[in-house]
């Protein structure tokens, strides 16, 4: 209480002192902004008419018993305000450049420069403020970065800027950085100069950094004791900087994804105007960061549309091949049935329409899964998932390719009773255990079996298909569980194939929340474990 009746009787003499006509003329038709601050808490005591018009006061009352640094926008205050009175304290005169903030909340680029005074009435803080408009250094430096990087763009504008920034600015290291992800808080370099050399780029925290400050989108200046401020800066510990000056990219959203970083060894010393040219490069630097992007985007969705385009050809080119079979086993097998009716015996006649029909059953086969593949292309299949009964898949699998079996002499065998409840989509399950038998078959040979079981658990069901067919290397199951098109393979009797079935049933799974897995040896069988979600978890 003592220390304020103390302050309120020095500001009283002051304000008394003052007010004399002569004094008051001088100090009001000053061209800079005078303010007169108390030295105890470095509030407003007084002020003149140039403060008035310069930070868009209506009264002195609107500053009076402000402290200063509710004035400074951007800058780091707190740094601020200890270099502030660490000077000031010393008896010497302190001079900076920052950004200020108007009584409207309305920026503007100013230098000013402060020192204390001893009077009568005990020591004052004369501080002394005006607007940074143009200077010629600052023209020069702006004129001959513009021109130097007029016909450059892109990752070539990055590459030219950094040079060139850190020889106007001496410093030994210029960086352009873009943010990876704003709430990781991490950057990547998209170019470095040090020490007048390109460095590669590389990746760096921003937090606990001095660069932290820029990612909330302020153009910042620490031009000494860097080391010390920020113990825990990697790009400090890097380069062993002192000094730092960061502005931020933003992007066509004003968003930052990007920021310039100025760093040396030594105290910085701020050229006028620098951190307003800075800006302006930075303004620069967030379109060619954002043609970068759109670029790259362009590109990457290029590419998709090739590899799609690609795939599609592929498998067009494979399926047209392998329908050309079953068709023409049908068309031949069709010719002969008609010649040979007259003196064919039932049996001959049977096996012949029994061919018919296993090559139709493959087509059959072939044409679904071109309509499922189509679907999910074009993203238009959602699964309904329900209570679903797993024999009825099997047994309509079982019915489609029994002809084929037959023909073949394979057995086909099924331990999965009826009502054994799953939670899936019944079109999905249906074509996912058409696929696994279809394989199953085409793959073994005369005299085998294909075994269909299930083992019922508390939240899961197991399908196994099993064969005795010709098995899979290891390298190859790997193949075929990561490959979206497998390539095709044909069967023990020259059955066709796409190499589609296998994703198709992989994506189908995915989407029933289940999983695959592939368990082979070579020249003994495959077993193929299906796991889905049991009807506990409807």
């Amino acid at each position: 209480m003592r220390t304020l009746k103390i302050i309120q009787e020095q500001t009283s003499l002051i304000r008394t002192h003052y007010d004399d006509p002569l004094f008051r003329a001088v100090f009001d038709e000053s061209p800079d902004a005078i303010f007169l601050l108390n030295s105890a808490d470095f509030t407003i005591i007084d002020c003149n008419r140039k403060a008035l018009d310069l930070f868009q006061a209506q009264h002195k009352n609107d500053l009076v018993s402000f402290e200063i640094f509710n004035l400074y926008d951007a800058e780091p205050v707190e740094f601020s305000k200890d270099q502030f009175i660490e000077t000031v304290n010393s008896g010497q005169e302190y001079s900076h450049e920052l950004a200020f903030k108007t009584i409207r909340g309305n920026i503007f680029w100013g230098r000013y420069s402060v020192k204390a005074i001893e009077t009568a009435y005990g020591k004052i803080i004369v501080f002394r403020a005006r607007r940074v408009v143009d200077y010629l250094k600052t023209a020069e430096m702006l004129s001959a970065l513009v021109k130097h990087t007029s016909k450059v763009s892109g990752l070539e504008y990055f590459s030219a800027i950094t040079g060139l920034l850190s020889k106007a600015f001496d410093t030994r290291y210029c960086i352009v950085a873009r943010i990876a992800e704003p709430e990781t808080k991490m950057a990547t370099t998209i170019h470095c100069w040090a020490n007048g050399t390109e460095r590669e780029n590389f990746s760096f925290s921003l937090k606990g950094s001095s660069s932290l400050n820029v990612l909330h989108g302020y153009t910042t200046f620490y031009p000494r004791k860097l080391k010390e401020m920020f113990p825990n800066d990697e790009l400090v510990a890097a380069f062993g900087a002192d000094s730092f000056m960061g502005a931020p990219v933003f992007n066509a959203n004003g968003q930052v994804t990007g920021m310039i970083i100025l760093m040396d060894d030594k105290p910085m010393e701020e050229i006028p105007n620098s951190r307003y040219v800075l800006s302006l490069l930075a303004s620069r630097a967030g379109t060619e960061l954002d043609r970068i992007n759109s670029e790259s985007k362009m590109q990457q969705k290029i590419d998709e549309l090739i590899e799609s385009t690609g795939r599609k050809d592929r498998f067009l080119q494979v399926l047209t091949h392998d329908l050309k079979n079953p068709f023409s086993t049908i068309m031949g097998f069709s010719e002969l049935l008609r010649e040979k009716i007259p003196d064919a015996d039932k049996n001959k006649i049977n096996q012949l329409v029994n061919a018919i029909d296993a090559s139709v059953r493959n087509a059959y086969g072939l044409l679904e899964n071109l309509t499922d593949w189509s679907r999910m292309q074009r993203l238009s299949v959602k699964p309904l998932i329900e209570k679903t009964d797993l024999y009825t898949a099997v047994k309509a699998a079982y019915d489609l390719y029994y002809h084929i079996a037959e023909n073949k002499g394979i057995q086909l065998i099924s331990y999965v009773y009826p009502e054994t409840c799953i939670h899936a989509d019944q079109n999905m399950l249906q074509s996912v255990m058409r696929n696994l038998i279809s394989n199953a078959l085409k793959y073994t040979a005369a005299g085998g079996q294909v075994i269909v079981d299930a083992m019922v658990l508390d939240d899961r069901i197991d399908i196994t298909v099993q064969d005795t067919g010709c098995g899979i290397p290891q390298d190859e199951i790997d193949i075929l569980l990561q490959q979206e098109v497998n390539q095709s393979r044909a069967g023990t009797e020259n059955e066709p194939g796409t190499g589609l079935g296998l994703s198709l049933c992989r994506e189908m799974i995915r989407m029933n929340n289940g999983s695959i897995s592939i368990e082979s040896r070579v020249s003994e069988g495959t077993t193929v474990t299906v796991t889905l979600p049991g009807c506990s978890q409807a």
